[in-house]
């Protein structure tokens, strides 16, 4: 079977025409072929962007790529010299014919490449049409293409065959090399790269929404479900939806009439929950540290001498606490959370990852919960390739089960000059602004200790690196910060001796493109 991208089309907002086709070719071609599915792009032609999209991209390992435009309806017919679809509901005029727009995409991709890796590449390239419901055979129709690459209802339960056809047809018209190694990589990375800006620019997939409107439902299911457990540890891997599931609990509660505390050790989170919660008078969400100050206490204590202080002080207690990123508490912290609670009655609902325990804290027995944790397992936020690269690269949270889109594999660079790492980066986000059309804001630098004052209120190009984003601003946070957040483009810039956990946590910020750029500077 063809490695298909995605590998369900059923999650998309497919035309019937577009999954007839999809399911021919995953179950008629075989592995050495990879197809992905409504790839998007843009071009600039004569200072003019012009948008289109790629119905079918069809890899050979072999050969090379065909595009591929599919034409459902009834039928098509040619009327005063315009291309007119019939559907069901009536006609549909065509700015162009299928065969003119497959070849339009197929020359894009083939120049795309060449601008990318400064390379020619050597496979065949070409382009086909589809009519998966009706024969197409008159020339006029055709577009005075050959039938070599027009396919029709005739040829749907032949398609390998014909594919192979296609690639032949396009290798006797042109000298082709082969494709080395190297070459298809870069190919299909490239690909994933344009799914991804598409993506990270807001035009997300549909099929992405569509997910989440399903994992929503179970989520809510979950949450039902727990909600006969007074008392639980919920745990999963980075991207597991943690955060958004601790979120649903403490808004079913407050919906309910009850007084609710979130909290957690980042301020940034903290900020996350806040806004959430705007409007909402029964929860109280703040950071572990303000928790402390708010109850009237010193927060730079240690945490076994603050414990004590808490006997002797009145503070209020909530109905429900959530703690989201509870690995980032030691015991005694864990046992003042708990101390918020009003009675045997109150909930507790407890977050945590030790995978990304990147300050060495444990809770042990703190949250005095006896019931085991719940596991999440699927991650709903980075890429297959993010996340695969990122355990690959760290060798933890091998046991979480990644998603169905794939996206642009990491890049990673190390570099021994400061200036050069800087350079590089200014490159990179010009391209994906300017040329991608991706939002500033949705670009983060996430930096270690070592280089995080190097760039704060720093200029990047004709940036300025500030923990706030806005207009002209780049957004910067230290990895800890910007723990339970999430960015669509990240830059992580850090020392190359960085701990694994830390890298991990880092890594797994990313939703669709991730950039590993360390230095070695000795």
């Amino acid at each position: 079977m063809a490695i298909m991208y995605p590998k369900n089309i059923e999650l998309y907002n497919a035309t019937s025409s577009e999954k007839k086709v999809f399911k021919a070719l995953q179950k008629q071609l075989p592995d050495s072929y990879t197809v992905f599915y409504s790839v998007q792009w843009v071009d600039e032609i004569n200072g003019i962007k012009k948008e289109s999209e790629c119905d079918f991209l069809i890899f050979s390992e072999q050969d090379g790529f065909l595009t591929c435009e599919v034409k459902g309806g009834r039928g098509l017919r040619f009327d005063n010299g315009r291309f007119i679809l019939e559907e069901a509901d009536g006609d549909r005029e065509l700015k162009r014919s299928p065969m003119e727009q497959s070849e339009e995409s197929s020359r894009y991709f083939f120049k795309l490449y060449g601008q990318e890796y400064n390379d020619s590449f050597n496979g065949v390239y070409g382009s086909i049409s589809i009519f998966p419901f009706y024969p197409v055979e008159d020339a006029v129709l055709l577009d005075h293409r050959p039938k070599d690459i027009v396919l029709d209802i005739n040829d749907m339960n032949n398609l390998e065959k014909r594919i192979k056809k296609a690639f032949l047809f396009y290798k006797t018209k042109r000298n082709y090399g082969s494709l080395t190694k190297n070459q298809r990589l870069n190919f299909k990375n490239m690909i994933n790269k344009k799914i991804a800006a598409k993506a990270s620019a807001g035009s997300i997939i549909e099929a992405k929404e569509y997910e989440l409107d399903i994992v929503n439902r179970v989520q809510d299911n979950l949450v039902y479900f727990l909600n006969n457990y007074k008392r639980t540890f919920i745990s999963g891997g980075a991207g597991t939806g943690k955060t958004w599931i601790a979120y649903k609990f403490a808004k079913r509660a407050s919906l309910e009439g009850k007084n609710v505390l979130v909290t957690m050790h980042s301020e940034h989170l903290a900020l996350l929950f806040k806004n959430l919660f705007k409007g909402y008078e029964n929860v109280t969400s703040m950071c572990f540290s303000d928790l402390v100050t708010y109850d009237g206490l010193d927060n730079n204590a240690q945490s076994d001498a603050l414990m004590e202080k808490y006997d002797s002080v009145s503070f209020k207690k909530y109905d429900v606490v959530v703690v989201d990123e509870a690995q980032d508490f030691d015991q005694y912290q864990a046992m003042i959370i708990s101390m918020h609670l009003k009675g045997s009655d109150s909930e507790m609902r407890v977050f945590y990852d030790m995978t990304q325990n990147i300050f060495d804290k444990d809770f042990k027995n703190g949250f005095d919960i006896s019931v085991p944790p719940f596991t999440l397992r699927e991650n709903l936020r980075n890429t297959s390739s993010i996340y695969e690269w990122a355990t690959a690269e760290t060798n933890l949270g091998k046991e979480v089960i990644t998603n169905q889109i794939i996206g642009p594999s990491p890049i990673s660079y190390t570099f021994k000059k400061e200036y050069d790492l800087k350079k590089y980066i200014e490159t990179e986000i010009i391209n994906l602004v300017d040329k991608e059309n991706v939002s500033l804001k949705s670009i983060v630098l996430l930096l270690d200790h070592d280089n995080f004052d190097k760039y704060l209120n720093q200029p990047l190009g004709r940036w300025l690196c500030s923990l706030d984003s806005g207009e002209g601003k780049i957004k910067i946070s230290l990895v800890e910060e910007f723990k339970g957040l999430e960015s669509n483009v990240v830059f992580y810039i850090h020392n190359s001796d960085t701990p694994e956990n830390y890298n991990y946590v880092a890594f797994t910020r990313a939703k669709y493109y991730l950039y590993d750029l360390s230095l070695k500077l000795n």
